[in-house]
């Protein structure tokens, strides 16, 4: 009996040693694992932060307050302050981008856009110099056309390195939420295994649970502060997981939108072709598990069925052993207004050259197939100079203000009114020849003389009239240039006149030297 006692004590003994390591090395493990992975996302979290406050360095650098802003400004300028600004700028962006490059986030793709950054930045710095050495006697027109660069890429490359930080935060941070879990399955089993440690294995858990918390809370807050939509869905086009931009944009609740197929959000033509391709993208990438696509727009469906236009990046991924797509959304309304509004001239608030350009050539296209004419008249403001040298270029800023509001008011709904460059306006006039532009410009002519009959300085129009049969081949530039002929001759004519292009009898030596008058 007493040896099957002592047995039965030597066996608790073991069992009960057994059991206090067993739980130490759970708890060494589960401390070790704690630390690592603290130690793991403090890193990986630096580095986005980083990362994420070198790419905002050179986008504020880059863009329209930065090098882009100086640039622009010392071409109108031409003033050394501007140039050192330009500089300083310059040198900022090639600061933030080398800090973004040497980020141990920062992989081979991000590499490629830092360099395209760098060379449209090289090209910017090319054509400073050079606008440096040109002289001032070059109007700023000519001057803007000559340094053109084609910062597009370079739009594109920050697009897509934004896209590539987001993409690797929420890929942590899924990678963080299944680690965990299986830390806390881990804790639950073996407080059910060693009852008697299991107050002190769940403050363990407690412990870790807090410290997990608070990572995931670091993570959800870099998460969140995102402008653009993240959502995360799953092999079977389910919606797992959304930032608070996504739900903004598409108007839901996060309960109603986690209860949603990512099919729901395109319209109803487009449900059955989007699962195809979902199911076909996710079944590419088993062979290559990641593989990134460039931004598509996209229209989406809102809660209360309006649409909105969307740019979406797709990247999919192996999370544990299911295929899963993360999907970056930007909301491309803002962008759409910020567009409309660089279209217009900021002084008059009608359309700038720019536009009027992308206007004559698809206005033309379509007069030439359809067999249609159209006319164009060029304005001339007489009197303006002495108007800027007598009153000040306030006094010109308003006048410019008023003729636009003018013609604005006098014109047609489908003419289009735009400044043309200094004190010339264009009025485009769809389905309207010659013989009725030229009404329309001489009633023009006489109601603006008489509203500024009574001005200290009276500003008069003068006004050329061209249309597309007047000219041999129908193009932006052969109306123009016709429409700038027949301003000539108002001018030269004595001013306050309108003008019609008269192909045989109005065109100008190549050799004048006569100076156009003011």
């Amino acid at each position: 009996m007493l040896i099957g006692n002592k047995k039965q004590l030597w066996m608790t003994i073991v069992v009960a040693v057994l059991a206090q390591l067993l739980i130490l090395f759970f708890i060494y493990s589960q401390m070790s694992g704690i630390k690592a992975l603290s130690q793991d996302w403090e890193e990986l979290k630096n580095q986005y932060v980083q990362a994420s406050a070198s790419l905002v360095k050179v986008e504020r650098s880059f863009g329209y307050v930065g090098f882009i802003h100086h640039y622009k400004n010392y071409l109108i300028r031409r003033t050394p302050e501007y140039y050192e600004l330009a500089l300083n700028s310059q040198k900022q962006i090639y600061s933030a981008l080398q800090e973004l490059k040497r980020n141990p986030s920062t992989d081979k793709s991000d590499r490629e856009s830092i360099q395209v950054l760098v060379n449209t930045l090289s090209k910017y710095s090319q054509q400073l110099n050079t606008a440096r050495n040109v002289p001032r006697l070059m109007s700023t027109e000519e001057l803007d056309q000559m340094i053109k660069v084609d910062d597009e890429p370079a739009a594109r490359a920050l697009e897509l390195l934004r896209d590539s930080i987001l993409s690797k935060i929420i890929s942590g941070q899924v990678a963080l939420n299944d680690q965990v879990a299986q830390m806390s399955m881990n804790t639950v089993l073996m407080g059910f295994s060693l009852i008697p440690l299991f107050l002190f294995s769940t403050y363990t858990t407690i412990i870790t649970l807090r410290s997990q918390a608070r990572s995931l809370k670091e993570l959800n807050a870099i998460y969140n502060s995102s402008p653009d939509g993240i959502i995360y869905i799953n092999s079977r086009g389910k919606i797992k997981k959304a930032n608070q931009a996504a739900l903004d944009i598409f108007g839901y609740t996060k309960r109603e939108f986690y209860q949603l197929s990512v099919e729901a959000l395109v319209e109803d033509s487009m449900r059955d072709k989007h699962a195809e391709m979902r199911r076909g993208f996710i079944k590419e990438e088993g062979v290559t598990p990641e593989r990134k696509r460039d931004s598509l727009p996209v229209k989406g469906v809102k809660k209360d069925g309006s649409t909105i236009e969307l740019s979406v990046s797709i990247e999919s991924k192996i999370v544990g052993k299911e295929m899963a797509i993360v999907c970056l959304i930007k909301d491309l309304t803002l962008l759409n207004t910020l567009q409309e509004h660089s279209n217009l001239d900021h002084l008059t608030q009608v359309s700038n050259r720019r536009h009027l350009d992308d206007v004559l050539t698809k206005e033309l296209s379509r007069s030439k197939r359809s067999n249609r004419v159209a006319s164009l008249m060029l304005i001339d403001m007489d009197n303006f100079k002495r108007l800027n040298d007598e009153c000040g270029h306030i006094a010109g800023d308003f006048a410019l203000q008023k003729a636009a509001k003018f013609l604005v008011n006098s014109s047609r709904e489908c003419d289009y009114v735009c400044r043309w460059g200094g004190d010339e306006f264009v009025i485009f006039c769809p389905d309207q020849d010659a013989v009725h532009a030229y009404s329309f410009a001489e009633r023009l002519r006489a109601e603006f003389e008489v509203q500024t009959a009574n001005d200290k300085v009276s500003l008069t129009m003068s006004i050329g009239v061209a249309d597309t049969d007047s000219i041999a081949t129908i193009c932006p530039k052969e109306l123009i240039d016709a429409a700038d002929q027949a301003v000539y001759t108002a001018k030269s004519s004595g001013k306050n006149a309108v003008v019609c292009f008269e192909p045989l009898s109005s065109n100008r030596s190549m050799d004048e030297t006569e100076a156009e008058p003011a």
